[in-house]
């Protein structure tokens, strides 16, 4: 039995991060078993099962959990990270992990939220982060604390530099962890507070930053959100919500115990 041990912990592993990655493993794992001629220590065996595992997910992820997700109600947002779409992907890892999934309505609202900024800021093209796993009500998707239906989603905030507005994208490679901080003066609730989920990641922060967000644009896509009878909360940190007048109704603070909201906009539907 406790040989079974560490394949447990590489199943639990890769559910949490892609919920298909644990069955390509015990795919891999049986195949690696029948394959071998003898029982191999175990770090051959989970190599083994790596390797056949590794192209059995990626052809579950990109042929067959599209259409079964479709058909349990979760599609997949866009991938590429460039191109014409109104939304694009921050990062194809997000495709590929299995973390750009939403309910079709969700996935229409934000597609028509990237058909209306490319009206009024022609070029520009909504950023989508992460969404949801593609199965099941109630999985979670680590480290975010709701998304677990299909009716959230993060968006990166618009960004330029200082001669030029930059069409889309995020200043991290993932989407997330660069901040836009708090100006002097700007209310910061969680001042000296240590919560779990409120990292700094000094070491990510560009010195000195070069993408600076783009109040107008991002203002305008807040509003856009705000006013949209669809959409039910909006989550971003309140320097922000200020700094864009956007503070009230829908848009809220997530609170100190959750993850920082001033590297993306998280809005959901009911």
């Amino acid at each position: 039995m406790l040989r079974l041990v560490p394949h447990a912990v590489l199943f639990v592993c890769l559910t949490l991060v892609t919920q298909i990655g644990g069955i390509a493993y015990l795919m891999g794992l049986a195949l690696a078993t029948v394959i071998s001629a003898r029982r191999p220590a175990f770090y051959v065996q989970s190599v083994i099962a790596l390797v056949i595992a590794a192209p059995l997910y990626l052809a579950m992820t990109f042929f067959v959990v599209p259409p079964l997700a479709a058909a349990m109600g979760r599609v997949r947002l866009p991938c590429e990270t460039s191109g014409s779409n109104p939304v694009v992907a921050a990062s194809q890892l997000t495709c590929v992990l299995n973390r750009s999934y939403v309910r079709p309505e969700l996935r229409d609202l934000i597609m028509g939220l990237g058909v209306e900024a490319g009206k009024r800021f022609p070029g520009s093209q909504v950023t989508a982060l992460e969404g949801n796993f593609p199965f099941a009500d109630g999985f979670p998707l680590l480290p975010h604390l709701s998304h677990r239906d299909g009716k959230k989603l993060d968006i990166a905030f618009f960004y330029r530099t200082p001669d030029t507005a930059i069409s889309h994208g995020s200043p991290s490679r993932l989407g997330y962890f660069v901040y836009e901080p708090p100006r002097p003066g700007d209310p910061t609730p969680c001042a000296g507070r240590w919560t779990p989920l409120r990292w700094d990641f000094g070491v990510f922060q560009p010195k000195p930053a070069v993408w600076q967000v783009d109040e107008e644009r991002t203002g305008w896509m807040l509003q856009w959100l705000k006013n949209h009878p669809q959409v039910s909360r909006i989550f971003i940190e309140p320097h922000l919500a200020d700094r864009l007048n956007a503070t009230g109704g829908k848009v809220r603070f997530q609170g100190c115990q959750a993850a920082r909201h001033d590297d993306h906009i998280h809005f959901e539907i009911p």
